[in-house]
């Protein structure tokens, strides 16, 4: 016993007495945090844990450690496209003349790209120009008459489209955030039977806009009956991929002041493409016309544009010519003056000069393995 003793006193430890070894407590099992059923779990030895934040302490996936996958990688993505918007208005106006001052005005404030006005009665000497839009009427007589307006920053062009039926029709093609769409101002008089071009027979269409005063009823958008035209726009609806926007429950357009009566008889069609990307709004009236404007708002997306710089072509560079140019350039510069600014700059511009006559500059686009086959 007292070898041992000495053996342990050798090492510098000093050992416990018996009573005292006894109640010495021992390690405990690492514990996770408590359960639902409030009992403690004991973390398996060898089982993964999800990570933590260091500072939140929030767990993370590997999607959300690693950015160049998961969710960031798709706002990443997002952040390469930016959101454009495409306004156009629908209005019956009841006489343009009288009222193109409060047009103007609404055009503007409402940042709209393409009006489609209905109904201007158009004279000889009405003056239909508004400011900073270019507008394409019909060439009709007879007709209440139809004018589409293009502001002058939008690429585009009218043609109209003669049927030989009452029903007018004006057909606009518009290039707009890297795409084109296809607009159609259509005006039906009242108890006219509806007579759509040839251009609106076909099966699909693509960034379309079919809008106007129709005057067609239907139940389907708030009337009690159901006339030729009406017919004629549900037939467009369940034979191709236009659809309705106005339905029963849509704020009325047209106040008819002889029955009180609200209803709506200017309707907007749009292709399918387009179901998820647009907003459509009754605005306030213009002037003592009874109807009131319809003002759809189309948003597009629209990829970046990178000013790509240009950088020197050193490998090609003229270096004797570049020796002999900065020789003469700066030969010429005073470097008497006391003005150390003006000196510099006045060096730095004779050497980027030289270097601009002697030395390449370019950037050409890094093409992908199926750019270049193609």
């Amino acid at each position: 016993m007292m070898k041992v003793q000495q053996k342990i006193y050798s090492y510098g430890v000093s050992p416990l007495e018996p009573a005292l070894a006894g109640e010495a407590p021992g390690p405990l099992p690492r514990r996770d945090p408590p359960q639902t059923t409030g009992r403690n779990s004991q973390r398996k030895r060898g089982a993964r844990q999800p990570k933590r934040d260091n500072f939140s302490g929030q767990t993370t996936t590997a999607a959300e450690n690693n950015p160049s996958s998961g969710p960031d990688k798709d706002k990443s993505k997002k952040k390469d496209k930016t959101f454009e918007t495409f306004n156009i208005v629908q209005f019956n106006i009841s006489g343009l003349s009288t009222k193109k001052a409060e047009l103007s005005h609404f055009l503007s404030k409402n940042h709209i790209h393409v009006a489609l006005i209905q109904e201007t009665e158009k004279g000889k000497d009405t003056d239909t120009k508004i400011t900073g839009y270019t507008e394409k009427h019909c060439e009709c007589n007879k007709c209440q008459g139809i004018i589409t307006y293009i502001r002058n920053d939008v690429t585009g062009s009218t043609e109209n489209i003669s049927l030989g039926h009452s029903t007018d029709v004006q057909k606009t093609s518009i290039w707009h955030s890297d795409g084109k769409f296809y607009i159609y101002n259509i005006y039906n008089p009242p108890g006219n039977n509806l007579h759509l071009p040839y251009h609106l027979e076909a099966l699909e269409f693509q960034k379309s806009i079919v809008a106007g005063d129709f005057n067609g009823h239907s139940p389907s958008w708030g009337y009690q009956d159901l006339n030729n035209t009406g017919k004629s726009v549900e037939e467009i609806c369940n034979s191709t991929n236009l659809f309705l926007v106005q339905d029963e429950n849509s704020t009325p357009t047209l106040l008819h002041r002889v029955h009180k009566t609200l209803s709506r008889p200017d309707l907007t069609l749009l292709s399918s493409d387009l179901l998820n990307k647009y907003s459509s709004e009754v605005a306030d009236g213009i002037g003592n016309s009874d109807h009131r404007p319809i003002i759809t708002t189309i948003k597009t997306t629209t990829k970046k544009k990178f000013v790509r710089r240009t950088r020197w072509n050193f490998k090609k560079a003229s270096w004797d010519l570049y020796k002999a140019t900065t020789d003469s350039l700066l030969s010429k510069v005073d470097m008497s003056s006391g003005n150390v600014e003006k000196l510099e700059k006045e060096i730095s511009s004779e050497i980027i000069k030289a270097a601009s006559l002697c030395i390449p500059k370019g950037c050409r686009k890094i093409q992908t393995l199926l750019e270049q086959k193609s």
